[in-house]
């Protein structure tokens, strides 16, 4: 009876010991030509959002991570480079790379890292443009799998400029091939707004209350070139970016249209904090911060948003850096 009951016991563990490690994605990897150094990994847009620390020592390493279902990993390296691998419950993947060629690695051990590491290495040495191309093709032939979402991720949603054109289509596929993707879904929602303000698409609609109490509409900048800033008192440097802009409304006023969205909380802050730089146009503030409809409009994607509107309301640029404002009016008027 005693033998039964050990048996029994030590059949439980082995279940329990087995569930568990269905739901573990474990790696393996070894780097040459370094010794000691520290990773990063995360997976973004997951509902398991955390960063976690990778230690190489001996150019070696082992990482588990316990998943609910399938995601798309980043790596970090030391020198900001990224490198995208699928984690599934319960699967082994090794990676071996060389730290001094870090684009011939390769990440084995499953069927949808494979894939990724064959469409690496084949489009390693092709230009931007081919690459790009050769990922819509790519994402075609592997719509079901979650290395076509990873690819989707790295050549699209994380370009500097995306292109509507190219994207819609493509997430459309995936979102129809993976209704429950759960990372599809977040991408939906983030980047939906993005791509509905992306280049070479036209200003949004919008209706506000200005902070003299006028009623500003995306019609009234017609005819006239504009340039809407998304801004803040909170982002860094704002005063220096404030007075800069209103050097710019002064000098080009006359021929393009400004238009300031703020993404304070306070209508009060805000207007405290212009009392020491005026800007001599109009201003928006909902006191909605960062939950403001605004920002899924305009597809808010860095802080100060720099959107560059021609005078029939087509975006044709947009983030721009606070450096290239003027130039980029200057380039605007020729």
């Amino acid at each position: 009876m005693k033998q039964s009951i050990l048996a029994l016991l030590a059949a439980l563990a082995l279940l329990v010991g087995c569930h568990y490690d269905s739901d573990v994605m474990t790696l393996e990897g070894t780097i040459k030509n370094v010794k000691q150094v520290d990773l990063y990994v995360y997976a973004e847009g997951s509902m398991n959002p955390r960063v976690d620390t990778i230690r190489v020592r001996g150019g070696a390493f082992t990482y588990e991570r316990k998943l609910t279902a399938p995601e798309v990993l980043t790596l970090l390296y030391p020198n900001f480079s990224e490198m995208l691998l699928v984690a599934e419950p319960g699967s082994e993947v090794e990676l071996v790379a060389d730290a001094s060629n870090l684009s011939e690695t390769v990440i084995k051990g499953t069927k949808e890292n494979e894939l990724l590491t064959e469409f690496r290495h084949a489009t390693n040495r092709k230009s931007e443009s081919e690459r790009r191309l050769a990922a819509q093709q790519f994402i075609y032939d592997n719509v079901q799998t979650q290395a076509a979402v990873a690819v989707f991720r790295e050549y699209f949603v994380k370009a500097e400029n995306p292109v509507y054109a190219e994207v819609q289509p493509l997430l459309d596929t995936l979102s129809v091939a993976q209704p429950d993707n759960p990372l599809l879904r977040a991408m939906l929602v983030r980047f939906t707004p993005q791509l509905l303000c992306a280049v070479g698409q036209k200003l949004p609609t919008f209706e506000e209350i200005s902070l003299t109490g006028d009623t500003l509409t995306n019609a009234q900048f017609e005819g006239k070139p504009t340039i809407v800033v998304l801004w803040a008192t909170w982002v860094r440097d704002m005063r220096k970016q404030l007075r800069n802009l209103d050097h710019l409304q002064r000098t080009y006023g006359k021929e393009v249209n400004f238009l300031l969205i703020s993404l304070d909380p306070s209508r009060k802050d805000c207007e405290r904090y212009l009392k020491y730089d005026t800007v001599h146009a109009p201003i928006i503030c909902d006191q909605q911060a960062l939950l403001s409809p605004l920002v899924s409009t305009f597809g808010l994607r860095q802080m100060p948003a720099f959107i560059v509107v021609d005078k029939d309301g087509t975006i044709l640029k947009r983030d721009v850096l606070p450096k290239e404002w003027e130039a980029t009016i200057k380039e605007l008027l020729k």
